[in-house]
């Protein structure tokens, strides 16, 4: 059965059908509030729709896209089986500037997609037949990565959340907005087409690629001799000491000082268990300076899960795994790893504990917490900030707290800029708090300010963070 239209009312005059008239419109999503991750319904919705971002369970309000550019006008596809809802789009979206096609019999969908081609669908969630998530899988099936937004007049957890793991572009509710509707149909076209063009350019980029590897392999050279770590504090929210430092790669050579480009090098040349292993020495070394309650995070790439070096007795980091907590990055990957729950029971008898980041931040933060069963789970930054002012961020901050302490996983809150959102975060109970209003990144074990901590710091703790400052001078 179809949602209906996107207004609750049948249109008026010239009005299309569809499409918010303007008016405060609340929308109750029970079962979402009821699960905890949303609050009840109430005047938490402001505008006459919300976008839901496909980043997992986080929100943002889609009245803040910014509107759309001509140029990012495409061919668009509308499935729908109300054809009022159906044509009332396809009359405002051409005017917008779109290409549009129309099916109204979702079954159809594959015999369509055989003969046309298409840069973006939306399509109605609540359909006979194939209902949206049939549309989302055949569309993914026939034309690959194609992004497909699904729209929806009664939002629920459930359908959000299949409509992550099916790999949805948006999650609409209605009505929605014309502003919102066509923001997102040329985001979703402006990463169709890239996607396309880069399809394109990969024939020649590979013979580029062999061309410029010798190029490349000079140059990690030189950010591997040149390599050096920076270190992040981690604030104990009960102490107010540091209780533990996040370990970040840095390289002072020329064309690799951004990390995400030492290590795509490092990818690229199949070199990244060297450098884990190069920076896991390093961190060997670096932490006898610290006091025996202090702990590094250390970033773990999935593929040097695959190291049988990780897992020596004797290797430099075994030696200190107690103090010791991987911090799994690109958990997109983690389903290449082989006998992954082995590994991670490996790691832990050797008395390394394992951490989760960017909670929050997408299905694979989700489907990560279950594989790896994390002792420590990192809330990703984009709920924390602005977060004294949001009560869904901090609603859902809290969610997350609340299921964390009760399967005995600590959480910790990155991105921390503000004393306002230091306070909101401790009040919500979180274990630990990273981000600058502590301590930016840097060289040695830098001593975080007093005046960052909510309550004065014991002097003995600034006084040991002081010396071993001056140690590593």
């Amino acid at each position: 059965m179809s949602d209906g239209p996107l207004g609750s009312t049948a249109p008026v005059g010239d009005a299309d059908p569809g499409f918010a008239s303007g008016s405060v419109r609340q929308i109750a999503v029970e079962s979402v509030a009821q699960a905890g991750i949303l609050p009840a319904p109430g005047p938490w919705l402001e505008t006459s729709s919300r976008l839901l971002s496909m980043n997992g369970i986080t929100m943002e309000s889609a009245s803040t896209q910014a509107a759309a550019s001509p140029e990012s006008c495409g061919r668009v596809l509308i499935v729908d089986d109300d054809e009022r809802v159906l044509w009332g789009w396809r009359r405002w979206l051409r005017a917008a500037g779109f290409q549009v096609e129309v099916l109204s019999d979702s079954r159809a969908l594959p015999d369509l997609l055989a003969r046309e081609q298409f840069e973006a669908i939306l399509s109605d969630i609540r359909m006979p037949g194939l209902d949206g998530l049939g549309v989302l899988r055949v569309a993914h099936e026939r034309c690959g990565d194609i992004p497909v937004l699904l729209a929806t007049g009664d939002g629920d957890l459930r359908s959000a959340i299949q409509a992550v793991e099916g790999g949805a572009f948006r999650y609409l509710l209605k009505p929605v907005d014309p502003e919102i509707l066509q923001a997102a149909l040329c985001q979703a076209v402006r990463v169709r087409r890239a996607a396309l063009a880069r399809e394109a350019a990969s024939h020649s980029a590979g013979t580029r690629a062999r061309r410029e590897r010798p190029i490349l392999e000079r140059r990690f050279e030189g950010g591997l001799a040149k390599r050096w770590l920076a270190y992040q504090p981690i604030v104990d929210r009960q102490t107010w000491q540091v209780a533990a430092y996040e370990v970040l790669l840095r390289t002072s050579e020329p064309g690799l000082a951004r990390p995400l480009d030492f290590l795509a090098a490092a990818r690229e040349l199949d070199r990244l268990p060297e450098l884990g292993r190069a920076i896991r020495s390093d961190v060997a070394a670096a932490i006898d300076v610290l006091p025996g309650h202090v702990d590094a995070f250390v970033n773990v790439d999935p593929l040097e899960l695959e190291d049988p070096e990780l897992y020596r007795p004797g290797a430099p980091l075994s030696r200190v795994a107690s103090r010791i907590v991987l911090e799994v990055t690109e958990r997109a990957s983690l389903g290449q790893v082989g006998d992954l729950a082995e590994r991670m029971k490996a790691l832990r008898a050797l008395g390394f504990r394992i951490a989760v980041d960017d909670l929050g931040a997408g299905f694979a933060g989700l489907s990560s917490f279950a594989l790896l069963r994390p002792e420590i789970v990192k809330v990703d930054m984009s709920l924390v900030r602005a977060v004294d002012g949001d009560p869904v961020r901090r609603k859902i901050v809290e969610s997350i707290t609340a299921a964390s302490h009760d399967l005995g996983t600590r959480v910790v809150a990155e991105g921390i800029e503000t004393e306002a959102e230091r306070d909101a975060i401790a009040d919500l109970g979180v274990d630990l708090l990273q981000g600058y209003l502590f301590g930016r990144p840097q060289r040695g074990f830098a001593a975080v300010p007093e005046q960052a901590f909510r309550y004065p710091a014991p002097s003995s703790d600034a006084g040991t963070a002081q010396r071993v400052a001056q140690t590593l001078r």
